[in-house]
Parts: structure tokens; C-alpha cells; sequence
């Protein structure tokens, strides 16, 4: 229980922890999970989603919650997405979803433009569940089962699937963390973070020494607008 209770405390304050500090990182989470691919959500129960994300008028697909987890044991990355309005099918809408990792964390490789300025240098694109390579352009790594039964496509989607580890090449460890950002195409175009020009997310496959650094970080933040304050 108090682990819990800690990671969500630093859940909770990360953003602020970022802003005070004049960083990009919005939000970090850390799910490890056995997540099946069916015709249930059940299994995403214990998954911390990263934060709703507004409506954006006009968008073909509005994203509203993305979800990022894991099993290390099974090698697998899993990915959960929700939308506030109708898209349709994903079989005929599925190149609309694009995420985009940052597999090393260096903004300086990858490709830092997806229809417009991104933070990241994006390694890796997922085009619905299909993934890509950028190795000067976009080379196509291969594509996955989805399931995208629930609901229909004549209402808000909620979709999921996995992505094997070994697709990521040597990135993939048990201690890997990469930054990523989302948009989709199609109207307006919606982007995760809202200011993805500038900010990203981030996911880690280990969560107790990130937690441990973002207490760290927190903890010097509020000794020095305590200290400020006392003055």
C-alpha cells in the first residue's frame, strides 16, 4: 500500500516538479503488466494512464487518454488508446495514430518532425500498430495484432495492442526509458503532449530508481521555495 501511495504521490507532482524546475518532461509513468489483446480492458485496471488529454474541435481523431505498459518477463510493450469522438474503423482510420519514441533520449538523433516541429528526436514511429525505423526516412519494422472490438466504429475507439521488445533492437532492457510524444492526422491535428513542439512524456521500464530521482528532485524543490519563503 505505501508503495503505491508513493509512486502516486510522485505521479501527482511530477508536472509541477518539471515546470519549477524549467523542464519539458510533462509526465512520467511506469507500468509493469500481463496485458492479453482480446475483447476485455479488465487487465488494464492496475495501468496508470497518462493524463486525458482536452477536446480538440475539428480533429478527425481527438485523442483522449493514451496508456503505455510493459512485461519485461515476456518482452512485450503494450499501448492502449482512447478517443472522444468518432473516428471510424481502425482498419480504414488505424494511419491517423501516430506516437513517436525517442528510444535514447537525444533529441540531437531520430527525426525531430512529424507534419510539424516535435521536442524528441524521434527513433521509433508507430503508425496505428504498425512500427517504423528512422534511419533517414522511415522504414517499416513490421506490424502487430490488434483489437479494436470495444467499442464499434461508429463510436469513440478503445484500442489496443502489443509490440514484441526485440522490435526495438538493442534498445530494448530491462532498464530502458525513452521519451515520446503523440499527434494524429486528419483536421485539426491533435497533439499528446498539447505543446509537443517543446514538451514530451516519458516511460521507464524500471520505476523505483526513477521514482526515487523525481523524490530526489522534488524534495530539493520544495527545501528551496521553503528557503525563498523564510527570506
Amino acid at each position: 500500500m505505501k508503495t503505491a501511495q508513493l509512486r502516486m504521490a510522485v505521479l501527482a507532482v511530477t508536472p509541477w516538479i518539471a515546470g519549477a524546475a524549467g523542464a519539458a518532461l510533462i509526465e512520467f509513468r511506469s507500468n509493469p503488466a500481463s496485458i492479453t489483446v482480446d475483447g476485455s480492458r479488465a487487465d488494464w485496471s492496475s495501468v496508470s494512464p497518462y493524463s486525458p488529454d482536452g477536446v480538440t474541435s475539428g480533429a478527425t481523431v481527438d485523442w483522449n487518454q493514451i496508456w503505455v505498459a510493459h512485461n519485461t518477463a515476456s518482452s512485450l510493450l503494450y499501448f492502449r488508446y482512447t478517443t472522444h469522438n468518432s473516428p471510424g474503423s481502425w482498419s480504414g482510420q488505424y494511419w491517423r495514430y501516430h506516437l513517436l519514441i525517442d528510444a535514447d533520449n537525444n533529441s540531437g538523433t531520430g527525426s525531430t518532425s512529424d507534419g510539424g516541429p516535435i521536442s524528441i528526436g524521434a527513433d521509433y514511429l508507430l503508425e496505428g500498430h504498425y512500427l517504423y525505423e528512422w534511419t533517414g526516412s522511415w522504414t517499416l519494422i513490421g506490424g502487430w495484432s490488434v483489437d479494436a472490438s470495444i467499442p464499434n466504429s461508429s463510436a469513440p475507439q478503445d484500442i489496443e495492442f502489443a509490440i514484441p521488445g526485440s522490435a526495438f533492437g538493442s534498445y530494448w532492457s530491462p532498464t530502458w526509458s525513452f521519451r515520446w510524444v503523440a499527434r494524429t492526422q486528419g483536421g485539426t491535428w491533435d497533439y499528446v503532449p498539447d505543446s509537443a513542439s517543446s514538451d514530451w512524456n516519458e516511460y521507464s521500464l524500471v520505476p523505483e530508481p526513477a521514482t526515487a530521482s523525481l523524490l530526489a528532485v522534488g524534495a530539493c524543490v520544495v527545501f528551496l521555495r521553503r528557503r525563498m519563503r523564510a527570506a
